[in-house]
């Protein structure tokens, strides 16, 4: 598989917030599998984003301080908790620092 398809698949797997822990297990997966490394996730994770959840991750880039993968992904499941379903039940401290070891 080359990066244009990895592109191709971040693409088409939009993420919906129905299940941000299993989109980000994916996407390590994913980043694991090509070798791509943190300072090089972005550009990648911003194609599977749209509408509100793009206005959300924009607003979230645009705090420099905050770039990192574990940031992204603790503040991802803080925001959208809500909208998880029930098997993914996070508590506060799992979420900090989250590491999404068991997919």
């Amino acid at each position: 598989m080359a990066l244009e398809e990895l592109e191709d698949f971040m693409y088409r797997s939009r993420f919906s917030s129905f299940n941000p822990a299993r989109w980000i297990c994916d996407a390590e997966k994913l980043f694991s599998f090509f070798a791509i490394y943190e300072e090089e996730q972005f550009p990648y994770v911003v194609e599977s984003f749209e509408d509100e959840h793009f206005s959300w991750f924009n607003s979230w880039y645009r705090r420099p301080e905050h770039l990192t993968w574990k940031s992204f992904t603790s503040a991802m499941l803080y925001h959208f908790r809500n909208t998880t379903t029930s098997k993914n039940v996070h508590t506060l401290g799992a979420l900090f620092p989250v590491e999404v070891e068991h997919c």
